[in-house]
């Protein structure tokens, strides 16, 4: 196995401190056998909840603990493969998870993400900081940014832009990391929408998957 054969799966849970729901989670990734990596957002675990979790998933897992109604981000190993972390660094409000992780032929700074909802351009900052600091080959950072990218292409029915100074702050961060988005890449000029409001109707991409370019991206 090399680092192109390396699947990472993302996924935004809208809470999973449901046992019954998380059970079935659980079930569906593991029946999965061809990712390695689950990389989850917006769990809402808590550090009550860790043991637990741990038991149930059976692997490794890394948690960045939020509240039991919000925030909170993991990253899941799968065993069928080989692994070292090096490396792992949490916020203390369940917003990322950083680890630095060996597999095979490369080394790589992965993160799981749940970015604030508000317009706070220091905490894409810090994020920035935090991947210029593990310096590794490779990076992949996937999970729910809380903000779009491209007004035309990522929204519908917005009146105005959210969040303007962290998306520029953002733009910044991906063009100094040599970091693109993968779905766009594949999809230049598709729209395509992660989240909705019924009343009043509106949509937009606010789920990402960031690699440094040079990653295969298949």
């Amino acid at each position: 196995m090399s680092s192109n054969d390396l699947v990472i799966s993302s996924l935004n849970c809208r809470g999973l401190n449901c046992k019954e729901k998380r059970a079935d989670v659980f079930d569906s990734l593991k029946a999965n056998k061809k990712s390695h990596i689950y990389c989850l957002q917006d769990v809402h675990w808590t550090a009550g909840d860790l043991v637990q979790i741990e038991r149930e998933w059976g692997s490794d897992c890394f948690i960045s603990c939020g509240s039991s109604n919000s925030r909170g981000v993991a990253i899941l190993f799968s065993n069928n493969f080989d692994y070292e972390v090096e490396k792992v660094v949490k916020d203390n409000e369940g917003n990322y998870i950083v680890l630095s992780l060996k597999t095979y032929d490369c080394k790589l700074t992965l993160i799981s993400l749940y970015g604030p909802n508000n317009d706070n351009p220091s905490f894409y900052q810090k994020l920035q900081d935090l991947v210029s600091d593990f310096d590794n080959t490779h990076c992949i950072i996937v999970g729910d940014w809380n903000l779009s990218l491209n007004q035309n292409l990522d929204t519908s029915n917005y009146l105005h832009e959210n969040n303007p100074q962290s998306k520029k702050v953002v733009l910044e961060f991906l063009n100094n990391e040599n970091l693109i988005d993968v779905w766009r890449v594949l999809h230049p000029t598709e729209k395509s929408f992660t989240w909705r409001q019924p009343n009043p109707f509106k949509q937009s991409s606010l789920d990402f998957s960031f690699f440094r370019q040079g990653f295969s991206t298949r």
